[in-house]
């Protein structure tokens, strides 16, 4: 049991090093291909400024998004009956609750019932 948990979170490890390593490829790549080092920082920021130079010189990149997918919701009827099972339990727990402290203390104080 406890050899496989340690290969489940080896193997959550590993996906998750390897999806930072992807990013960081992307990311080093996004760098390499579409940035440059301004020589004169003012007269670049001045062209930027243009509205027109900016249009044509600006680079929209689409970073990799997968959408999460949608599993059909419960209705409100199975969702109004979810809330009343979890509400009737709590009432359970807590009732088990103040039966136990209601022991605790009748036998602290010697009381039987």
């Amino acid at each position: 049991m406890y050899y496989n948990k340690r290969i489940k979170y080896l193997n959550l490890y590993f996906l998750f090093f390897q999806r930072l390593l992807n990013a960081f490829y992307n990311f080093q790549e996004l760098i390499h291909e579409h940035s440059m080092i301004a020589l004169s920082y003012q007269e670049e920021l001045s062209k930027w400024a243009d509205v027109d130079y900016y249009d044509t010189h600006v680079l929209r990149v689409q970073l990799p998004y997968i959408a999460p997918t949608t599993t059909p919701g419960l209705t409100l009827e199975q969702q109004k009956e979810r809330k009343r099972e979890l509400a009737r339990r709590l009432m359970e727990i807590n009732a088990r609750k103040r039966e136990e402290r209601v022991g605790i203390l009748c036998s602290y104080l010697y009381i039987t019932l």
